[in-house]
């Protein structure tokens, strides 16, 4: 019974306000860690839901006219219906066009997105624990920006030696050096990748860094093609295992 007095009491606009609020927040939050931006509008819009459960509060509780309620209700109503679908479309935005590059996300980010793909068969089930310099990266993908994941890291250089020859089997074609764009517009060219987990500007692998890429197909300049492989640097003990799919 009292619960029922409660839900019909402006009370639960008010509890309602204050749990929308801190959502609200939350998705600020949230928008600034994987942005590092922080949009006033979208900060607006995500309080929105708050300031209309709030306006109806005040409006049970201030007035007794059923009609005024309806008509400041309603608007409110409509507001925060609005509001929740753009929070939901620029959350989901910012999901897919923000590039995760915290080496804690490696595992949660291979079983969420790469868990069935044969483009990464060859990359570790873990990073090995004498790992140093772990750099990573990995974007979802959205539209025709395509999808990748990269992960780097130092090891002895007797793990390297074994690495380097257990790659070797398996792949297809090498270049030394050079990104994607150039090994992609070479003669007999293919797709390769960028350093992305390098901190060069221009994204490309130094001349002692061996790129290898595992993929058989003849690439024909597809709208939608997919590549891997490693690029190992005797020189610096570095493994980057990558894979992309646009």
């Amino acid at each position: 019974m009292m619960a029922m007095k409660f839900y019909k009491s402006p009370g639960i606009f008010l509890l309602l306000s204050i749990i929308s609020g801190i959502a609200g927040i939350y998705f600020i939050f949230n928008w600034f860690h994987k942005t590092s931006t922080l949009s006033p509008v979208l900060s607006l819009i995500a309080l929105i839901p708050a300031l209309a459960f709030y306006i109806s509060y005040e409006t049970n509780k201030r007035i007794t006219n059923k009609q005024l309620k309806a008509a400041i209700d309603i608007p409110c109503l409509l507001g925060l219906i609005i509001s929740v679908f753009i929070i939901w479309g620029a959350n989901s935005f910012v999901n897919v066009t923000t590039r995760v590059t915290d080496p804690d996300d490696y595992l949660s980010v291979m079983s969420e997105y790469w868990k069935n793909s044969s483009l990464t068969t060859h990359f570790p089930p873990k990073i090995p624990n004498d790992a140093t310099n772990v750099k990573f990266s990995f974007l979802p993908g959205f539209l025709q920006g395509g999808s990748h994941i990269q992960l780097s890291y130092k090891l002895q250089p007797g793990k390297i030696e074994e690495l380097y020859s257990t790659f070797l089997k398996k792949k297809v074609k090498s270049f030394r050096g050079g990104n994607k764009s150039i090994h992609i517009n070479q003669k007999d060219g293919a797709p390769t990748t960028y350093y992305r987990t390098s901190e060069d500007a221009a994204q490309t692998f130094p001349y002692d860094f061996e790129i290898m890429t595992f993929d058989r197909k003849k690439y024909k300049s597809y709208n939608h093609a997919s590549c891997h492989g490693v690029a190992i640097s005797k020189k610096r003990n570095i493994i980057v295992y990558w894979a992309e799919d646009w």
